[in-house]
């Protein structure tokens, strides 16, 4: 064995069995690719005991597998998914919202307990799914083994999978193929691999099976020219190779064990964050102590004054902060998105701010990793310039100004003719198969649209290209010419120009002189100072008799926009370092174009990095622009250094050698269409278009992201600073408390809410690039910040109180008071949010319209808090009530006044009640109880008709029975006559529901004197009449039969129906005025419409009670101020009301009682919902024998009529009226709101006096309560 393989490691056994350990005494774990270039094939084929034409046979195979494992990278993850997600609540600012929780949760503050928690929930969940898609380095270094490979095992060839390959394989590589494993080569025909992924260079590697002498220096992998290193690709020839190290044994191995030794380092959002919190936990302790301090010099309960300090610190502590900067930071990645970059982990948009230095590889990152032709130089000294980059024919061949064509200048067609000749490669669909280098002499061939030169030749012999002599040559003859045989020729121009003894001077060969040489050669320098490499060409009959006709001048082009990236980036104050795996040569003239290296600045080589102490590598990395010759560990050393000098570093790169130092930057920066798989999976950001200057955008993302985040900080401190003062101030100097909890609560909401959440995403001020990169140490929370959170603060409790002040002047705290205030605050919170938008700029600097999703937001807001107003539900819910009706009327009145009507917005407004003013409510009621179509364009047929056929109903039902009453021709019927068809019989009925009608009306309303008046519209059917016509007047007084009256009383054996309203005297017959000829009451408009009604309804006839439905109808539609309404109110409340009982006929008809439907059953109905929605009160009732026919048996039959004053039994309608149909299940939550709102005096209260409280409802009560409840009674019970 020789020296160089001396110190190889050999196999631990600890784990295996000794029959294994046995069988494999003497076979290495691997030998390692250092190693091996310097060894023999014959001593590598002896240490691992294999066959260089038979390979291994299929014992050694599984020994082996059982030995080494697989060929692929062991991902150690221990750590299940649900303590990775545990994970995320180890930031203090995540604990701090933890403790406010638990201290809500302590004190039995439970919505702020509950609040904070989701806040909690929503900040790590999506911070880990995003974060947990970013862990995935490892698994893509799986995907750059191929899947299949062609190996010789006991002498036959086998495709097997990669990941079963073994030490000692035998592999065969082919153009195309990805290397399974690292090979020490036993064979190769002209092979060469592409390894810039590992080393940065451009150059592909040329293979040789010889071994290397290099005594004991360690070689680098750009040295081991014998072995083909796992993942790099074969880009010409083929060969044959042993297995020497598979998996995390082999170079791309040591890669993966770097990557797994780093940690992506905290990003400066999350330290600013971290000190935040802590700054907030000091200022919430400094709170409870100054308001335990003061309540203790006041003489006070210490426990008291520490729950109210604990309380305030609690609410002072912005939980929607980490919701913002979750928020912020994933609309900074959507927008990023957008400009092609993919963003992995959250916090990395803001980093991009506090860049300081951005290390960039050069190959395939600032360049293009495309070979291209950009100069021809013609033996002549005719110049041409190629544009264009790429393997296509995009671009053109230009002399001065002229574009080249095959035939307009000869002397540089030839020189496309040899490049294209003297070539192996191929491009398919744009895809290179072959040397970049043959790719680019293609792509010149392409754009001159000569793209089959080479098929217009055979080729007859081929001199390959060698490291020796640097040149190849092919000998083909012409298909159309087979006479003419012709050597093409290309390679270095020194080597050429030896070979050669003519060029070529406008088509005729000159004697080649030693003058013409050296002009040729100073020709050649010139193109190689311009970092290009230069390749020559020579045409003849034979090697020997060959004639020079130029040169090409080549380069991995820069990408798009980079020299103007680089520019910008400086003049912001961030550095710009190239590293790279090429020569220095070509990295400084690549440097130089590109403005990041001038003659001051300082050029260092990998091999230089190891030679220097930690002061020398500090001095050197601060002063140098480029590295040249480096590995993947120098990357990381220098990203390190960088870091230790304070700076944030962003590193960019596009290949495996890069992976390392992309997980150890700040930022790492991937290539997103030429960039590794695992080159991408380690960074952080990905550049879809590979597009350099993306750089720029995101950096100016990044800073904009952190001003907005800071902006959010002002508004939602200053706003809970501002709410914490009125409460404070109101605790310890003892003022009325200006703000309910629930107020408070809302104020909290928009503090976290949209207009707090819209700060996040206010557009990219653009002078912030003109702003040097963040400092790390800058806190979130510097001395401005503060100024301008105390000084809004100070604005919104000044406004608020005086607005308070001027509100309570009376001495007495109302909810106008609280409301006025209230809303006072939000809008001065949003007047706050509008200045938190810049720190630096006004409003109208910025634009006012620029963020729309804050203008939204804010509107939003807004319509929120006239919610919170208006809505009755959540007048309820916040204690307040509405400033104006004048918003609502206009509302009304715009629906109302459309062609056709809105139902569904109709209904909405009416369920909140209807305004009285301009008649709204009477047209409302019209349309609701389907009297009125909502189109509009019919109603005046619709009204006209149907007025006429009341006005014939009267006719029928009162002007002919009363005209036949006068006369006496008919001497068959009489009074007495007791038959059933006589007409005297059928008269004394409808006497006896007559004088029932007359009876009930008389007492309708009677704390009204309403209808007592004259009406100002009697009927004239009646008032036009002859004086011997009985009216129903004349038929109740002067009735000749004294009929006992028999009661059609619904309650019959039950309680009868009482007033609540018992207050008010009942008024006699004698108390009625007495009205001129001519006038009519209105009573006795309601009688005669009930009259009517039971004449037409005869199965149903009139029941006492239907007075107190149609009262309300007939007093609403008769005060209409609308005079046309109001004239015809009598024809529009028979219609209604008739309409209306078609859904209450149940409640007035005995045969219905015992059915679902009828009063039994709805009162069977309610005690049940009452027993789901208040089940103590609902058990104290069965215990007190209280049921409801003691007391719901009115509410439910009369619409709770008898149980308020007239106007309130207006404003419940309004609401049952929204869906008459289905109204009585409202009506049940309505009841069952009344009984709960009186459930501790029910609860307290003995049957006598709950009776009592029942029949007797409060009719003072306040009905918009009862309504709230009923509206949150019903969403509890349905959900």
């Amino acid at each position: 064995m020789s020296s160089s393989l001396e110190d190889h490691e050999f196999p631990s056994v600890s784990n295996h069995t000794k029959n294994d350990a046995t069988n494999l005494k003497g076979i290495m774990t691997f030998i390692n690719s250092d190693a091996a270039c310097r060894a023999p094939t014959q001593e590598i084929l002896k240490i691992l005991q294999t066959d260089a034409k038979l390979g291994l046979n299929e014992n050694d195979i599984q020994l082996r597998q059982k030995f080494y494992g697989h060929n692929d990278f062991d991902v150690d993850d221990d750590e299940p998914i649900w303590l990775k997600y545990l994970g995320q609540f180890k930031e203090p600012m995540i604990l701090l919202l933890l403790a406010s929780a638990l201290i809500s949760l302590i004190l039995k503050q439970y919505d702020d307990a509950i609040s904070i928690t989701v806040a909690i929930i929503i900040v790590v969940t999506v911070a880990f799914i995003q974060e947990n898609r970013a862990e995935k380095e490892i698994e893509a270094l799986k995907k750059l083994v191929p899947p299949k490979c062609t190996c010789i095992r006991e002498g036959k060839s086998h495709l097997i999978y990669a990941r079963d390959l073994v030490p000692g394989d035998l592999c065969i590589l082919d153009i195309g193929d990805r290397v399974p494993a690292d090979l020490r080569l036993t064979e190769a025909n002209d092979i060469s691999i592409d390894e810039s992924s590992f080393t940065g260079e451009t150059k592909p590697s040329v293979k040789t099976i010889e071994p290397l002498v290099c005594g004991s220096r360690l070689t680098s992998i750009g040295d081991r020219k014998n072995v083909a290193f796992m993942g790099t690709h074969v880009l010409n020839g083929n060969a044959k190779g042993i297995v020497i190290c598979t998996g995390e044994n082999s170079e791309f191995g040591k890669v993966f064990q770097l990557m797994q030794q780093q940690e992506a380092p905290k990003t400066p959002l999350q330290k600013s964050m971290d000190t935040l919190g802590k700054q907030l936990s000091f200022y919430s302790l400094s709170i409870i102590g100054f308001i335990v301090i003061v309540g203790w010099l006041q003489g006070r309960h210490l426990l008291e004054m520490f729950t109210i300090g604990v309380s305030l610190a609690v609410a002072a502590i912005p939980e929607g902060l980490p919701i913002v900067v979750t928020v912020t930071l994933a609309l900074g990645v959507q927008r990023m998105a957008k400009r092609e970059a993919i963003i992995k982990k959250l916090p990395i948009v803001e980093t991009l701010g506090c860049v300081t230095v951005v290390c960039s590889d050069k190959t395939g990152t600032l360049t293009k990793n495309e070979m291209t032709v950009t100069n021809i130089l013609t033996s002549d000294g005719q110049v041409a310039e190629v544009t264009g980059s790429g393997y296509n024919s995009d671009g053109d061949v230009i002399c001065g100004t002229q574009r080249i064509t095959y035939d307009s200048h000869p002397s540089i067609s030839k020189i496309v003719e040899v490049g294209a000749v003297c070539n192996n490669a191929e491009i398919i669909n744009f895809q290179l198969r072959g040397q970049p280098t043959e790719g680019a002499l293609l792509a010149v061939a392409m754009k001159m649209n000569l793209p089959h030169l080479r098929e217009q030749f055979h080729r007859e012999h081929e001199w390959p290209f060698t490291h020796e002599h640097k040149w190849m040559a092919v000998e083909c003859i012409q298909k159309y010419n087979p006479n003419e045989k012709r050597v093409y020729f290309k390679g270095a121009i020194e080597q050429v120009l030896k070979m050669c003894q003519k060029f070529l001077h406008y088509g005729t060969p000159v004697q080649l002189t030693d003058e013409k040489v050296r002009e040729f050669l100073m020709d050649s320098n010139q193109m190689a100072a311009k970092g290009l490499r230069v390749l020559a060409m020579a045409i003849g009959t034979s090697l020997d008799d060959l004639v020079y006709v130029g040169m090409v001048g080549i380069i991995d082009p820069e990408r798009p926009q980079v020299a103007l990236a680089v520019s910008q980036l400086k003049a912001g104050g961030v550095q710009v370092k190239m590293i790279t795996g090429d020569a220095e040569k070509t990295a400084k003239a690549i440097a130089t174009r590109l403005k990041i290296y001038d003659n001051t600045d300082l050029s260092i080589s990998g091999e230089d990095l190891e030679h220097m102490n930690a002061a020398e590598l500090d001095a050197a990395i601060a002063k140098a622009t480029i590295f040249y010759r480096v590995s993947p560990i120098h990357k990381l050393t220098i990203v390190k250094a960088l870091q230790t000098q304070g700076h944030i570093v962003s590193m960019t790169g596009d290949g495996v050698n890069d992976a390392v130092a992309l997980k150890a930057a700040d930022i790492g920066i991937a290539m997103g269409q030429t960039g590794t798989d695992v080159c991408k999976e380690a960074a952080d950001m990905i550049l879809v278009k590979d597009d350099f200057y993306t750089i720029m955008a995101a950096i100016e993302e990044g800073k904009a992201i952190f001003h907005n985040i800071r902006n959010f900080v002002r508004f939602q401190l200053s706003t809970s600073i501002a709410a914490l003062s009125l409460i404070t101030l109101s605790t310890v100097f003892h003022f009325p408390n200006p703000l309910n909890a629930m107020q408070i609560l809302w104020i909290n909401i928009i503090m976290d809410g949209p207009p707090a959440q819209s700060l996040g995403v206010e557009p990219v001020d653009h002078d912030v690039l003109k702003k040097p990169p963040r400092k790390v140490t800058d806190p979130m929370i510097d001395r401005r910040l503060i100024i301008n959170i105390i000084t809004s603060a100070v604005v919104i409790v000044v406004g608020t109180l005086c607005v308070f002040y001027a509100e309570m002047r009376d001495g007495k705290v109302t909810p106008r008071d609280t409301t006025m205030t209230f809303t006072c605050f939000v809008f001065f919170d949003m007047f706050n949010a509008l200045s938190c938008r810049s720190q630096t700029k006004f409003i109208f600097q910025i634009g006012f319209f620029s963020n729309r999703v804050f203008l939204i937001s804010v509107l939003l807001s807004i319509a929120g808090q006239m919610a919170v107003i208006y809505f009755p539900p959540l007048q309820y819910v916040f204690q307040t009530e509405a400033l104006s009706a004048s918003g609502n009327i206009e509302k009304f009145e715009a629906i109302l006044k459309c062609d056709r009507i809105n139902l569904e917005e109709l209904k909405t407004l009416a369920f909140n009640g209807c305004p009285t003013d301009n008649g709204i409510r009477s047209l409302t009621w019209k349309i609701l109880l389907n009297y009125l179509f909502i189109d509009r364009t019919k109603w005046a047929s619709y009204l006209s008709k149907q007025r006429e056929h009341y006005r014939g109903y009267i006719r029928e039902t009162i002007i002919k029975p009363g005209l036949k009453s006068t006369s006496h021709s008919d001497i068959v019927d009489h009074p007495l006559n007791c038959a059933a068809d006589s007409s005297w019989t059928a008269y004394f009925k409808e006497n006896e529901v007559l004088l029932q009608i007359d009876k009930d009306v008389r007492r309708l309303c009677p704390d009204l004197c309403f209808f007592q008046r004259k009406t100002d519209y009697p009927c004239a059917e009646i008032m036009n009449q002859e004086v011997g016509f009985e009216s129903l007047r004349k038929r109740i007084v002067s009735t000749s039969l004294k009929v006992e009256s028999q009661s059609h009383s619904r309650l019959t054996g039950r309680l009868e129906f009482q007033s609540n309203k018992s207050k008010c005297p009942t008024i006699d017959d004698n108390e009625y005025e007495v009205l001129a000829n001519g006038s009519e009451a209105h009573w006795q408009v309601v009688e005669r419409i009930l009259f009517v009604f039971s004449q037409l309804n005869s199965g149903q006839s009139y029941v006492q009670g239907m007075n107190e439905i149609i009262g309300p109808i007939y007093y609403t539609f008769a005060t209409d101020p609308n005079l046309e309404w109001r004239e015809h109110a009598e024809a529009d409340t028979f219609y209604c009301f008739t309409n209306l009982m078609i859904h209450l006929r149940e409640n007035f008809m005995k045969v219905y009682d015992k059915s679902e439907f009828g009063i039994l059953g709805r009162m069977k109905k309610f005690s049940m919902l009452l027993r789901e929605l208040d089940k103590e009160v609902h058990e104290h009732f069965e215990q007190e024998n209280l049921k409801p026919e003691f007391y719901a048996f009115r509410w439910l039959t009369l619409l709770l009529s008898q149980e308020f004053h007239l106007p309130d039994v207006l404003r419940i309608w309004d609401s049952l009226f929204v869906d008459h149909e289905k109204y009585l299940d409202f009506l049940l939550y309505i009841c069952c709101a009344m009984v709960i709102l009186q459930r501790d005096q029910l609860l307290n209260g003995s049957q006598a006096q709950n009776i009592k409280l029942l029949q007797y409802y409060p009719p003072d009560t306040d009905v918009h309560k009862i309504l709230q409840k009923a509206v949150e009674l019903q969403r509890i019970h349905k959900a």
